[in-house]
Formats: structure tokens, sequence, C-alpha cells
């Protein structure tokens, strides 16, 4: 529903999800950010943009993260 309303990354909450809770290209449909729960599983940018394609994706991104780290919250 609120991708046919033109917003690009939106994500299910609070269940396990991976598809649902993970960042896809806007371009080309490939996966970007893997996430199941607070868990990051794959990690396709190079800076901004995705690997596959070299589409711009709007957001702040650190450094590559180590697979199996926790996202979201790092505190603590």
């Amino acid at each position: 529903m609120a991708r046919s309303k033109g917003l690009r990354h939106v994500y299910t909450g609070n269940i396990h999800d991976r598809t649902g809770n993970s960042t896809w290209c806007p371009g080309c449909g490939a996966l970007l950010i893997e996430r199941d729960w607070y868990e990051i599983g794959a990690y396709a940018l190079d800076g901004s943009r995705c690997r596959a394609c070299g589409c711009e994706i709007a957001g702040r991104f650190e450094a590559r993260p180590v697979p199996g780290a926790r996202a979201g919250n790092r505190c603590g």
C-alpha cells in the first residue's frame, strides 16, 4: 500500500520478516540490506549506491557492517 503511494523504502515492523524488513533497490529491485529482526545479513551498497545498477539510495550509511551485527539501537 505504501509503495503504491510513492514511498520507496517501507518496512514491516515488530515481526520476523526477512523480506519485509530488508531494503531493496528502487532502480533494479536488488537486495541492498538484508535484515532479520535486528540482525544484518547481506549488504550490497557501495557508499550510497546499489552495487548492481549504481542507483543512488537516499539515506545515511555507515561503513559496511559485519554480517550478523545488530541493526538499529546499537547502545549497550
